[in-house]
């Protein structure tokens, strides 16, 4: 994102028009406009004014515009996945790479039937949510079971002792997230 869209942008989640923003920081309404069209960027002086009107310091307002585009990350359905076989009848597939550099961790659960996961227990703090994409599955957490038809979705505390378990006639498939990572 552009210096000139994040001041737009932050602009606009403060409800504030461009005259206001003019007022409050100080800088020329038609200067305002033309950062926020990329027409120039500004200065330093311009940004620094930007930004207290903003209630936000100038570290911010780069730091928001420089790194969140680093934070995106597209993944093509053919990129290498690590896969994680837990027997014949069940795997586990990460959706996505670097998971530790992460805030959450999304997994895709394939079940044959009478396929089952690991029983698993992870780190105090850690939550889970699981969403039955199809099929039909029997999910234990803590000695205590839930059924999930396709649709039908679960959060828990996944430091509890959990795990899932198709028990339908057909594939199951469930799409799992964990935050943070854990494995």
């Amino acid at each position: 994102m552009e210096i000139g869209e994040r001041v737009r942008a932050i602009r606009q989640e403060k409800r504030m028009t461009l005259a206001e923003l003019s007022f409050k920081s100080g800088v020329a309404q038609a200067t305002l406009s033309r950062i926020e069209n990329g027409i120039m960027t500004g200065t330093i002086k311009s940004h620094l004014k930007i930004s207290e009107a903003f209630g936000i310091s100038l570290a911010d307002l780069y730091r928001l515009s420089q790194t969140a585009l680093k934070d995106i990350h597209v993944e093509a359905e053919a990129a290498q996945k690590d896969v994680f076989v837990h027997d014949e009848k069940s795997s586990s597939i990460l959706l996505t790479s670097q998971v530790f550099s992460k805030k959450m961790m999304p997994i895709l659960i394939r079940l044959d039937p009478d396929g089952r996961t690991p029983t698993e227990e992870v780190a105090e703090d850690t939550e889970k949510f699981l969403y039955c994409l199809s099929g039909k599955v029997k999910v234990s957490v803590a000695g205590k079971e839930y059924s999930l038809n396709s649709g039908d979705r679960l959060y828990f505390n996944a430091s509890l002792p959990h795990f899932v378990e198709n028990c339908g006639k057909t594939e199951a498939r469930c799409l799992s997230v964990s935050s943070p990572p854990a494995l």
